[in-house]
């Protein structure tokens, strides 16, 4: 015979497959995620005016990040500490959010990577020295034409 474990929650009681609270966080997570959806509805309810997208057609282009992703982080951290995108009233984490979006990237754990740029050996901000280069080269080579 066939015996069915008609019993849903079986996985729960199972210690190699879970912990005694993955549910209970999984329904919390679930119902936060719930209530962003709703809210986002409930505003594009509440003003069906803002929703309208009024950008220009070059901002609803998506153009991709082809660079490290450290780099990028490299860049966005330097941003936020010189306080250039919005006077500096910005977080990093929704700077970096922004420019995720920007750039059709996730960035991931971005603060892990800061940690390991803070940790490196000679220069800290390899990839602005580069820009820094880059950009110099450019401006000599428009000086010989």
């Amino acid at each position: 015979d066939i015996q069915l474990i008609l019993d849903s929650f079986y996985f729960e009681k199972d210690t190699q497959f879970s912990t005694s609270h993955d549910f209970k966080v999984s329904n919390i997570l679930a119902y936060e995620m719930l209530t962003v959806y709703l809210n986002n509805r409930l505003s594009k309810l509440e003003h069906p005016l803002q929703t309208v997208d009024k950008s220009p057609n070059y901002l609803k282009i998506r153009h991709t990040w082809t660079g490290k992703k450290v780099e990028l982080i490299e860049l966005v951290y330097a941003l936020e500490k010189g306080g250039y995108i919005d006077n500096g009233q910005i977080n990093i984490k929704d700077l970096i959010t922004y420019i995720e979006n920007i750039f059709n990237v996730d960035l991931g754990d971005f603060y892990h990577a800061y940690l390991k740029m803070r940790e490196r050996k000679g220069s800290r901000t390899i990839f602005i020295d580069k820009l820094r280069k880059d950009l110099d080269e450019r401006m000599d080579e428009s000086d010989v034409r």
